[in-house]
């Protein structure tokens, strides 16, 4: 074969590849690569445009942060590792020697709830008192070390008689419910801000009517059925404790102080009584009160 022809031939076939390799980019990968340059760019845009979003999610969580560690810097309780219900009491009756007066109450131990790090024991506190040494009890509970959340509180004021002086006598019987809580966080043990000392003088009571009732003293000693907790509602009696921790066996007609029982409903767990205030008719009910209230 003549030189001249084989080198044509060489080149005619080099030519071919070239081109076809040529065909093949311009015409295969490159749109492809085109395509993907052109999603990848999108994608771009995209995390461009949520940048101001990302700036201000950032110094939100910024802010929150801080706020967080001015909260911590400054918490003022103490959550122990268990809560023993021994010191409990021990602490509710040592609030009770710094409130000023006498708080009468019944610390009932409503069970415990364990989550994941933390657990709480429930207390329903019973009793009666003075609005002010109500409020400063009240006030040593919600500001001591010791973490105490109230669940619930039922207040009624009740207008009595001194049985020694006779004078009137203004007081607040409550109903509540507050759980002490406890943490395996060994950072949560102790606190280093200083809290409150001690609260502000109350100088006016919510519960105080705008007129006394005379009433008369309780010289017979009954049943005071405002300070009195039901106990058990039979179909013809009830059971309570009256003022003075006594238990009482009363049916419908029975007198009590100021009033008698008017009614004993054993579906609602409820007494009746009918009361006379110096002269003003007063309806009351007495519920059983449940643990677990």
């Amino acid at each position: 074969m003549p030189f001249a022809l084989r080198n044509s031939i060489v080149l005619i076939v080099l030519l071919v590849l070239v081109t076809g390799i040529g065909l093949y980019i311009w015409g295969v990968r490159q749109p492809s690569q085109i395509e993907e340059k052109e999603t990848r760019i999108a994608e771009l845009d995209k995390e461009i445009a949520r940048i101001p979003i990302l700036l201000n999610d950032y110094n939100r969580m910024v802010a929150a942060l801080d706020d967080q560690k001015v909260r911590w810097e400054g918490r003022t309780k103490d959550i122990p590792r268990v809560d023993i219900t021994a010191e409990t009491y021990d602490f509710f009756n040592r609030s009770i020697d710094r409130s000023g007066g006498f708080v009468k109450l019944d610390m009932v131990y409503g069970g415990s709830v364990e989550q994941n790090r933390y657990g709480y024991n429930t207390y329903i506190l019973r009793g009666e008192a003075p609005f002010n040494v109500f409020y400063n009890f009240l006030w040593y509970l919600e500001n001591g070390r010791r973490l105490y959340r109230l669940q619930e509180v039922n207040l009624r004021g009740v207008e009595t008689r001194d049985e020694e002086s006779e004078m009137p006598q203004l007081l607040v019987t409550f109903d509540m419910q507050l759980r002490g809580y406890y943490t395996s966080v060994a950072e949560l043990f102790t606190s280093t801000a200083r809290n409150a000392v001690r609260p502000n003088d109350v100088r006016y009571s919510p519960f105080q009517p705008l007129i006394l009732s005379d009433i008369p003293p309780n010289v017979r000693g009954l049943i005071e059925s405002e300070r009195s907790e039901l106990r058990a509602v039979l179909p013809d009696r009830a059971i309570l404790v009256d003022q003075e921790g006594e238990v009482h066996t009363i049916r419908v007609g029975d007198e009590v102080y100021l009033g008698y029982v008017t009614k004993i409903i054993p579906e609602k767990s409820m007494v009746e009584f009918m009361l006379n205030k110096g002269g003003i008719i007063e309806g009351f009910n007495l519920y059983i009160r449940y643990n677990d209230k």
